[in-house]
């Protein structure tokens, strides 16, 4: 076995803020009372939108739409890295990845909804932090980080394809910690967009569900610090859980259309495992992307079942979007800090408004209530418009399964 197939990636610090808190401690209790923090929006007008709710951060408030996305960022990242024990300057073997599906759209809007007839100027404060990837250059001079920097956009798989390219670096032995932060704002023309697509649901999340319509957005970011195992070990730091693996691909079809999806989500499911060097009978859990799409919640099951085989049925699945909303560029991140949640408290988070079983997805959705659990292997899936998937292995730190 090579040299950087050897070397663990372990979760040392998390940190997140959303509609459930701005902190890991408030994120939990969420989870654990399982009661939707999705609220009417409060930061713009929403008349005209599909649906006016969303998972709005009520911790800052709504007018500060100027570098809205930046802030959460910033806040995610200082609770990971004081999770961690570790403070700036970081050493130069360090690295930054920020995950976001919009950027800073919100600070840009001011421009777009500008009345180009009264041909008044433009205000630059309109742009600021509009950038993709200012958050991640300003994150690496906060906190004094010399080494890699790099911003991922895939969509909804934006997260776990950042926590996986944190994993390489790692793996590869370029750098032995990395910050890895996702996050994005709610705003109109996001709202705007998705609902023409029809992708945002008249009613509430139900992932899974029989009478499932599609999803709402939520907003905020979510953080972790991922070190080698040797950079972790220098300051005695809890170690919370590790990286096994991961996979990512797409469909090759089309930007909307699913045709394919469920096959290229089980191949993607498999690469991570096949990585984790982890077989599906070891699988204790399955962190799901269950957006409440009404084809995508079909493909994601069909999938589970081709990886799984028999083993799919005895293996609960759950979604927490209907608690928090999408977080877009940082819910993966999100959703893998509720797995490392679940290995640490014993519990399986619910899939709440799950309220009529659909036949053709007929798995272990933890329905509506908390369920005491002992997780050692977690799997988290994501998928997107275009097509991406993606999906990584996360174990308990008392997991020696592969290494």
């Amino acid at each position: 076995m090579s040299e950087a197939k050897k070397r663990r990636v372990l979760v040392t610090g998390m940190g997140i803020v959303s509609a459930a808190g701005d902190s890991v401690s408030a994120f939990l209790e969420s989870l654990r009372e399982g009661v939707s923090c999705i609220s009417r929006i409060e930061g713009f007008n929403t008349e005209g939108l599909r649906n006016g709710y969303g998972g709005e951060v009520k911790t800052v408030p709504p007018k500060n739409s100027q570098g809205r996305s930046e802030i959460f960022a910033r806040l995610a990242a200082r609770q990971a890295v004081e999770d961690a024990s570790l403070r700036a300057p970081l050493p130069l073997q360090s690295g930054v990845v920020a995950s976001t599906h919009f950027g800073g759209l919100r600070c840009g809007e001011g421009a777009f909804f500008a009345d180009i007839s009264a041909r008044s100027p433009i205000d630059p404060a309109d742009f600021e932090g509009y950038s993709f990837s200012q958050p991640a250059h300003m994150l690496a001079a906060e906190l004094g980080i010399g080494g890699p920097v790099a911003t991922v956009s895939l969509s909804c798989v934006s997260g776990c394809s950042a926590l996986g390219v944190a994993f390489d670096w790692i793996r590869q032995g370029r750098v032995s910690k990395v910050v890895v932060v996702g996050f994005d704002a709610l705003s109109f023309t996001v709202l705007a967009g998705l609902g023409a697509l029809q992708v945002i649901t008249e009613e509430r999340i139900r992932p899974f569900a029989a009478n499932r319509s599609g999803t709402l957005l939520g907003e905020g970011a979510a953080a972790i610090v991922l070190e080698s195992e040797e950079s972790a070990a220098e300051r005695d730091v809890e170690l919370l859980a590790e990286v096994k693996g991961y996979g990512v691909n797409n469909n090759a079809y089309h930007f909307t259309e699913r045709d394919g999806e469920a096959e290229t989500i089980a191949v993607a499911m498999q690469m991570a495992l096949d990585q984790a060097e982890i077989s599906p009978d070891e699988v204790d859990f399955i962190s799901a992307h269950g957006s409440g799409s009404k084809q995508g919640d079909l493909n994601e099951t069909q999938a589970i079942k081709t990886v799984l085989g028999p083993k799919a049925y005895e293996t609960p699945i759950h979604s927490i979007k209907p608690i928090i909303g999408d977080l877009m560029g940082g819910m993966g991140i999100a959703e893998a800090i509720a797995c490392v949640l679940s290995m640490k408290e014993g519990i399986l988070f619910p899939t709440i408004n799950y309220d009529k079983s659909d036949p053709k997805c007929d798995l272990d959705y933890v329905p509506n209530e908390c369920r005491e659990a002992a997780i050692k292997i977690a799997l988290k899936n994501c998928s997107s418009i275009g097509g991406c998937n993606a999906s990584i292995v996360l174990a308990s730190n008392e997991t020696q399964t592969g290494t």
